[in-house]
């Protein structure tokens, strides 16, 4: 699984560095090739954090399919299938959600409702940064990343409601999660 993982991570990196050249070359370096690139960077950044947080490796290549296809969502999926926003936060989530769990599990002593309830307030709290992240983004640069618009332009849905449900779907993926993790650890 490990050799698998690998190979899923370099493509994906491959992949980002020829979708980036091709923007380049095709539209220019505006601000979806730097959003590409950041993405990229992102990728190598978490996956030495996976290293040094000593989580299972199997993370990275998941790590770089959700950034990827987050990747893609802003350029075409989305425009295709609306409902592809709700399946990413609720993905994201949930993998965040792995991830702060099996991290803190190891040294964790207490009983287990204070574990879940720490790492489902953590995940909430990367959610919100994240929100934030988009609404400084969109203040500052106007990129539209809060809100639902069509490719031309059209607004769907307005941003506080945007914003909303996004972090309600990430919520449910990560209480999911962790009653996954619940399910799972009652059986051992």
């Amino acid at each position: 699984m490990y050799k698998l993982g690998k190979i899923i991570n370099i493509f994906i990196l491959m992949f980002m560095i020829l979708f980036g050249f091709y923007w380049a070359l095709n539209k220019g370096f505006n601000l979806p090739f730097f959003a590409i690139l950041a993405l990229f960077f992102l990728i190598l950044f978490l996956d030495w954090i996976i290293d040094k947080m000593k989580l299972n490796s199997n993370y990275k290549p998941l790590v770089a399919i959700a950034i990827l296809l987050d990747l893609l969502s802003y350029f075409y999926i989305s425009e295709i299938w609306g409902y592809f926003w709700y399946i990413l936060h609720f993905v994201n989530a949930a993998l965040i959600t792995f991830m702060i769990y099996d991290y803190y599990k190891k040294n964790f002593t207490g009983k287990k409702i204070y574990l879940f309830l720490f790492v489902f307030l953590s995940v909430m709290g990367v959610l919100v940064l994240w929100e934030v992240y988009e609404y400084t983004a969109d203040t500052l640069l106007h990129v539209k990343l809060q809100g639902l618009y069509s490719a031309t332009g059209k607004l769907y849905r307005y941003p506080i409601d945007d914003t909303m449900w996004d972090l309600i779907i990430g919520g449910i993926g990560s209480l999911l999660s962790l009653l996954i993790k619940k399910i799972i650890s009652n059986k051992k």
